[in-house]
């Protein structure tokens, strides 16, 4: 009788498909990733090579039957005779990834399910001799097996998950890692005075097909458009300058009289005197300004690469104009943005939850970031958005909310 989880170890089987994973990363150019939607990509990798555990329908098991000769044997599994008797498969259907049934798990029990798998279901021999049908109890039987198999699938599952996480973070470093030396061999290149001549021939992307009982994803498609990417604010520093701002709130609890009277420009400057204090003078040029009233930018070569606009709260409907006036401000090439939101009003708390929840109404809203780590201490989220002009395009918007005192 053959053995479940037991014809190779599981180790190896997950190793040779984050092998596998890796290597389907290294065979697309570093100017793709560059040019492609981060997420969407991530995604539609994870897709292919995200394993779930599989699941046992019980409700649906089936079994067929027929007389034939049965083998029996020792204790120390050696035949001893050929008896009439009756065969019985029970046939369990299953969801899942039919080799996680062959391999041996990193925990496991020495007694080992009993059956094979095919590619829909497990199928449970039990071969009944006619001089033991009296005393044999076969639905004890079946419900041992099923009791082992799910202790097994119990084992498989925390190498799955361990599994899971490993590969998200592995794919995460390797794509930033391609994105950040086609942005060094970018920057190199261009210190050649000639034009590049681009090969038009190259395929840049294509569909994959779709997979049974797997949710699949299609490959995104990179933008031909973006081939010298852009002076971008790199998400570190992105990171630090919301820190800065954040501080703020605390000056202003600290300070209440100083800011209870306050409008949204005096607002607006105590914010870039923090920021300048920060950053203005450094080598790479970047330098904080005011544009109009309302924004704060960075400059990279008279290339806007971060925005902010500073708003008191005044309702639903005076929010979403905030988000529409940024995206009117926002370019193909920007990519991180933020909107503080000064708040009068008593009830902050409620306050913050409704801007957090008016932000999902606007029509280009895609998502919350849920992996975003807010300063500490303060009120604030980040979402992403589609570009106004371009949907393909998606950027940031951080929210931070500021209670201005009543004094």
């Amino acid at each position: 009788m053959n053995n479940l989880f037991c014809e190779y170890e599981l180790e190896s089987y997950l190793n040779n498909k984050i092998k596998d994973m890796m290597s389907k990363i290294d065979s697309e150019s570093s100017e793709y990733f560059a040019n492609v939607n981060y997420s969407e990509y991530l995604n539609y990798l994870l897709s292919e090579y995200q394993l779930s555990v599989p699941q046992i329908l019980e409700d649906q098991i089936t079994y067929n039957q027929g007389e034939q000769k049965i083998e029996r044997y020792n204790k120390h599994y050696t035949q001893i005779n050929v008896v009439d008797g009756i065969a019985i498969y029970v046939n369990i259907p299953y969801l899942g990834e039919q080799e996680l049934f062959k391999a041996k798990p990193s925990s496991w029990c020495s007694i080992k399910p009993n059956g094979y798998v095919n590619e829909y279901n497990i199928v449970l021999f039990i071969g009944v001799a006619l001089a033991d049908m009296e005393t044999f109890d076969i639905n004890s039987y079946i419900t041992q097996q099923l009791s082992s198999i799910k202790t097994y699938l119990g084992f498989v599952e925390k190498d799955i998950t361990n599994y899971n996480n490993t590969i998200k973070n592995l794919a995460e470093k390797h794509i930033q890692y391609k994105v950040n030396s086609y942005k060094k061999i970018n920057n190199f290149l261009k210190n050649i005075p000639y034009k590049l001549e681009r090969n038009e021939n190259a395929q840049l992307t294509y569909k994959v097909p779709n997979v049974e009982r797997k949710i699949q994803f299609q490959k995104p498609k990179a933008n031909k458009k973006n081939i010298i990417p852009e002076p971008e604010l790199e998400t570190k520093k992105y990171d630090e300058i919301i820190e800065i701002c954040s501080n703020m709130a605390k000056v202003m609890e600290r300070s209440p009289k100083a800011f209870a009277n306050m409008g949204e420009e005096d607002l607006r400057t105590h914010f870039l005197v923090q920021l300048n204090g920060q950053y203005e003078g450094q080598a790479t040029g970047e330098t904080f300004n005011s544009n109009g009233k309302t924004d704060i930018l960075i400059r990279n070569d008279n290339q806007n690469v971060f925005i902010a606009e500073c708003k008191f709260w005044k309702g639903k409907k005076g929010f979403l104009a905030t988000i529409d006036q940024l995206l009117g401000y926002v370019t193909y090439r920007d990519t991180k943005t933020a909107i503080f939101v000064f708040v009068k009003n008593k009830d902050f708390t409620k306050v913050c939850e409704d801007i957090k929840s008016v932000t999902a109404e606007h029509s280009n809203f895609v998502k919350y970031i849920d992996s975003y780590k807010t300063p500490k201490d303060t009120s604030a989220f980040r979402c992403e958005f589609k570009n106004k002009n371009d949907e393909e395009k998606h950027f940031y918007i951080t929210v931070m909310a500021f209670c201005i005192p009543h004094i």
